[in-house]
């Protein structure tokens, strides 16, 4: 080997000495930058813990609100009370008659006026009272058995205790002064009567007809049950249930279409009667009267 190989070759192994010499420091450059790098990054995230994710807040929407809706209330039928009681029929208005600064002639005239209607109006409500009936009285032959106990009668027909108890309660406070025993029968007939007529809507027992509201303004559950009471009670519902039973003739002094009395008295003179009526049509109409002087047919002796 020449001394210019060899020197070639020392030339060429120096200057590769180098290169590796510089790839070494370049290399251990590149770990410790790398090193430092990570550790800057590990003591941030130390420094600074990770945030949490905030839940997404999710707002409910508020429900529709719905329309609003017309609520149709149905008007409350009209309910019909029939008052066994009824006011009596209205008296015409007064008529005022104003006199000042009038001559007397205009004056007379105005009174006159006001006379004549008072009288026009009296005249048509007696004539409004004017029984048509026209039964002559029946001596009725048929006899009862009177109970004088109200266990007793309950079990001899078809009304409970609760109904007679009733039914003398309310005879006690609407007839129990009325001097015909006939006419005080009445009031009982027409009880019944309301009791076989349905359509009314009185009630489906003679309690439940006796206590209505702004019927029978005479009965009271603190009326006594007398011994007077109780007989014509008896006598009138027995000669009912003969009547049901197919029986002619039993002693009725009322027509079944009877429904309704009110007062009739003048306690002022010790006159003390009902006047019982009927209507043309269910529950209206006109007033006809009955004549209480007349029964149908007369059981008893006045």
């Amino acid at each position: 080997m020449t001394n210019v190989t060899k020197y070639v070759l020392r030339r060429a192994a120096t200057v590769l000495l180098l290169f590796g010499i510089c790839a070494c420091i370049l290399l251990a450059q590149g770990i410790r930058q790398t090193e430092a790098t990570a550790t800057k990054k590990a003591a941030t995230e130390v420094a600074i813990p990770k945030q949490k994710s905030i839940p997404e807040i999710v707002i409910p929407t508020a429900p529709d609100i719905p329309a609003v809706t017309t609520i149709h209330i149905p008007a409350t039928p009209a309910t019909t009370s029939t008052v066994s009681t009824p006011v009596p029929p209205a008296t015409p208005l007064a008529i005022t008659v104003s006199t000042k600064g009038e001559i007397p002639e205009v004056i007379q005239e105005k009174m006159a006026a006001r006379a004549a209607a008072k009288i026009e109006a009296e005249t048509a409500k007696e004539t409004a009272k004017v029984a048509v009936a026209t039964y002559d009285t029946v001596t009725s032959t048929y006899t009862v058995e009177i109970y004088n106990s109200i266990e007793e009668l309950a079990a001899n027909c078809s009304l409970s205790v609760e109904d007679i108890i009733a039914l003398a309660q309310t005879y006690h406070g609407e007839c129990d002064c009325v001097a015909s025993q006939a006419e005080r029968s009445m009031v009982i007939w027409v009880i019944l009567n309301r009791l076989d007529t349905p359509g009314y809507g009185f009630g489906n027992t003679v309690y439940a007809i006796c206590t209505a509201d702004y019927q029978f303004t005479g009965y009271s559950p603190n009326n006594p049950v007398t011994e007077r009471a109780l007989e014509m009670v008896s006598d009138v519902v027995m000669r009912w249930e003969a009547e049901k039973r197919g029986e002619t003739c039993v002693g009725r002094t009322i027509p079944k279409e009877y429904l309704f009395f009110h007062a009739d008295s003048n306690p002022s003179i010790g006159s003390w009667h009902n006047a019982f009526y009927r209507y043309t049509e269910v529950n209206r109409g006109d007033k006809i009267y009955f004549d209480r002087d007349h029964p149908m047919e007369n059981p008893y002796e006045n």
